[in-house]
């Protein structure tokens, strides 16, 4: 159990860095590049509300799945396994563009590596709750960019 509490105090961590970052390594972009930033830190934000929608009470910040929880395989679950991470990664992602920053770039791809590995471990858990997983695993082959990653 307390090994939980250390995968969301880091991934919190993450994102109070990202947000909060005071040293700017400023980054020389177009207006173009920054405008799309802005945009698709919206599509995030909106991708995260449907991704916990769909979770409802299944929805959990450790990766450790609800006991007495559902398997969920439709919605944005039928493209990609973990679409609540990928919702997050693309605000992150998005956001360092926005703000023009490599330093926000660098801890956005901590995170990436972070919510990897925090999938994993949760992975492990989901297939030895659901058996069904392992199928869905195969199903629906990305962790969290269609056609990528």
């Amino acid at each position: 159990m307390m090994l939980n509490k250390y995968w969301v105090a880091i991934q919190t961590a993450f994102l109070l860095l990202i947000v909060l970052w005071p040293f700017k390594i400023e980054l020389s972009l177009p207006d173009i590049i920054k405008n799309t930033g802005m945009f698709f830190c919206i599509v995030g934000l909106v991708l995260m509300v449907v991704a916990a929608k769909t979770l409802k009470d299944n929805l959990r910040p450790s990766p450790i799945p609800k006991v007495g929880g559902e398997l969920i395989t439709t919605g944005l679950y039928s493209i990609v396994r973990h679409p609540a991470y990928s919702a997050i990664i693309i605000m992150v992602f998005s956001f360092s563009l926005w703000t023009g920053d490599a330093a926000r770039l660098m801890l956005s791809a901590c995170l990436l590596f972070f919510f990897n590995a925090k999938s994993k471990m949760e992975e492990k858990k989901l297939k030895i709750i659901y058996p069904e997983y392992v199928s869905y695993q195969k199903q629906v082959n990305k962790k969290f960019i269609p056609g990528v990653l």
